[in-house]
């Protein structure tokens, strides 16, 4: 899922998984609407910055990710980087 479009790309009201290909990015937010949604990196090097406890921005080599209303972070494949502002809080499984 990679997009171009300047918008919000919303989920619905079930659980929802977001996939992040290898190319593309998207400028506006990825926005998780109801239940436990998944954010998936791709498959090369990515830097998780979670800034509350469902937010925060998903940066790779095709540029910054913009996430809200997420609950569970999925690395891909590649080496990757997890930050975290002192109001967030994370639970690792």
């Amino acid at each position: 899922m990679r997009s171009r479009a300047s918008r919000t790309s919303p989920g619905g009201t079930a659980v929802d998984t977001f996939t992040l290909s290898g190319t593309g990015s998207i400028s506006g937010t990825i926005a998780g609407v109801a239940g436990a949604d998944t954010l998936v990196g791709n498959g090369v090097g990515n830097t998780w910055a979670v800034t509350a406890s469902t937010s925060g921005t998903l940066t790779d080599a095709s540029g910054a990710n913009a996430y809200t209303g997420i609950v569970n972070l999925t690395g891909g494949a590649g080496a990757g980087q997890l930050s975290s502002s002192p109001t967030a809080s994370l639970l690792a499984e």
